[in-house]
């Protein structure tokens, strides 16, 4: 029989031991995260998932901490990449628009044809 992988077994031995509740729901929201990204995917709203997986008696916290999970494991990479490249973006802008500006001088004596 193959082994089961790390996530897995880990997930087992908190749910069948004295584990603390916070490790639990840890486990249980590492399990299910494959189809919760897959439900995300397909444009199901978090609120929606949580409610079915409660139902269902996967998941045992709250929606607040649900959302927190999913921001955290899952948009935020997401949010990440898109950082990255709008920063690229704007570093390229900032770069091509310094290069056009020929710069400021200051003049501390006031020119009469700019007075009124």
């Amino acid at each position: 029989m193959p082994e089961k992988d790390l996530s897995t077994r880990i997930a087992e031995n908190v749910t069948h031991n004295r584990a603390s509740k916070a490790a639990r729901n840890t486990a249980a929201f590492l399990a299910l995260r494959g189809e919760i990204s897959k439900a995300l995917n397909d444009g199901w709203a978090i609120l929606q998932i949580w409610e079915t997986l409660y139902q269902e008696g996967k998941i045992r916290f709250g929606y607040a901490a649900f959302c927190r999970r999913v921001k955290r494991s899952m948009l935020s990479g997401k949010a990440t990449v898109a950082a990255r490249e709008n920063k690229t973006a704007d570093a390229k802008a900032t770069r091509t628009v310094t290069s056009s500006i020929t710069g400021f001088t200051f003049e501390s004596t006031p020119r009469k044809e700019d007075l009124l």
